[in-house]
């Protein structure tokens, strides 16, 4: 887990520094009431035959210029992978972990990292967007609520207008018109996960506009989700996010409420409740061709769970896949180009894994492949243009920064 060790009780660090404040779009921004549950019946996929895919390999690269941990990696057009920020320390052994303002660029040609410029502060649990331009937005992460912006071609930072709320361990995604929605996050700095259940959310969304520079307050979401909820961009321009509510303990566990957000309307909805795995923290979710979601992994009662399940946005309804092989939190997922989901890594707490598995949905299958070389979590991953997939950094143990990086060739 990348923000620290398992607790019933967590420990807040609060982040000092304010943000200047811009005014609210609209009274949407007002937090919306938690709606009463309703629990629709979920689908069951069935199994057909299929052929195991071939098991890959694993390379080892040479290592990133610093262990990182809670950092952010973009995938940019030229087919090189922006590496910036994260934690070099564990908390246990710095009492904020030591967020670097250190940035690397992967060079997939010649297999290679290479120093960039500095961000102009240090960052640890902030997002990284690809805006159309090429650029990359990386917001948040920082006790001031501030953004930059990565210019390629000149390796320059430049800072935007700030943010309107400070934010650590949000989601971020680009949306219809280049710009960029932020939502979930915490304002200060957590180790550990508190039982406070379904609460209703205390940070209001809002969206970058690069063309302005600009930030506008957009209406919250229904649920407070501090611990890097996911957010997906689905076909039709609406998002969809799922988990990171703080849920240990809590008599809400058993039950995970996602939300949708349409940025033509400026509004929240839930989706049908999902009840097979329920709240999720550090899963993964992964855009499938058909434009269906597959949501696989996450820890629950503090254990990592093998569960996953497929998200259907016309239908509104979730359908039970099969389990995985093993049960991953903190992991890596990847979609490949043949339409199969690669998932590897685990390390949320005691039950680290170096394995990996393939998800084939028009089966309903999993298929074990070639494992990293050591038990690793909280990785952070990005496909090449060439199809392979970079894993980088981590836990390895557990909330130990690494240096380390792979790279898997599927075939």
């Amino acid at each position: 887990m990348s923000k620290g060790w398992i607790a019933i009780v967590a420990i807040v660090l609060t982040a000092c520094g304010t943000v200047a404040q811009q005014p609210a779009a609209s009274p949407a921004a007002q937090p919306n009431p938690v709606s009463p549950i309703s629990v629709a019946p979920e689908g069951v996929a069935s199994q057909v035959p299929a052929t195991p895919p071939p098991p890959g390999r694993w390379v080892a690269l040479p290592r990133m210029s610093v262990p990182r941990i809670g950092f952010s990696a973009t995938l940019l057009y030229d087919g090189r992978v922006l590496i910036v920020g994260g934690r070099t320390q564990r908390f246990a052994d710095s009492p904020d972990g030591t967020p670097t303002a250190s940035v690397d660029v992967f060079d997939p040609a010649n297999r290679s990292f290479k120093s960039a410029a500095s961000l102009g502060t240090g960052r640890d649990g902030h997002t990284a967007t690809l805006l159309p331009s090429g650029k990359v937005l990386v917001a948040g992460g920082d006790p001031g609520g501030t953004a930059e912006i990565y210019d390629p071609a000149f390796d320059s930072w430049t800072l935007t207008a700030p943010m309107n709320s400070r934010r650590y361990d949000h989601a971020a995604v680009l949306i219809p018109g280049g710009r960029v929605l932020i939502t979930g996050g915490t304002a200060t700095q957590t180790v550990g996960i508190s039982p406070h259940g379904a609460a209703p959310a205390t940070l209001p969304a809002e969206i970058y506009d690069p063309a302005s520079d600009s930030w506008t307050v957009a209406a919250t979401p229904a649920f407070d989700r501090p611990e890097y909820p996911t957010a997906t961009a689905l076909r039709d321009g609406r998002v969809l996010v799922v988990g990171g509510q703080n849920m240990y303990g809590s008599t809400d566990e058993s039950r995970e409420r996602s939300e949708v957000y349409n940025p033509l309307s400026n509004t929240w909805s839930e989706t049908a409740v999902e009840t097979r795995a329920g709240a999720r923290q550090y899963h993964t979710a992964t855009l499938l061709q058909d434009g269906e979601v597959l949501v696989a992994g996450g820890i629950r009662d503090g254990r990592s769970n093998a569960w996953a399940v497929v998200y259907n946005p016309v239908s509104n309804s979730w359908t039970r896949v099969a389990n995985m092989n093993v049960a991953r939190c903190g992991h890596g997922a990847q979609l490949l180009a043949g339409g199969k989901v690669l998932l590897f890594g685990s390390g949320c707490w005691s039950d680290m894994s170096a394995t990996a598995e393939e998800f084939d949905p028009t089966s309903n299958h999993w298929f074990e492949v070639a494992s990293l070389a050591n038990p690793r979590g909280d990785i952070v991953s990005v496909r090449l243009a060439g199809g392979e997939v970079l894993a980088l950094g981590g836990g390895m143990p557990v909330n130990t920064p690494t240096w380390v990086a792979e790279i898997f060739e599927p075939a």
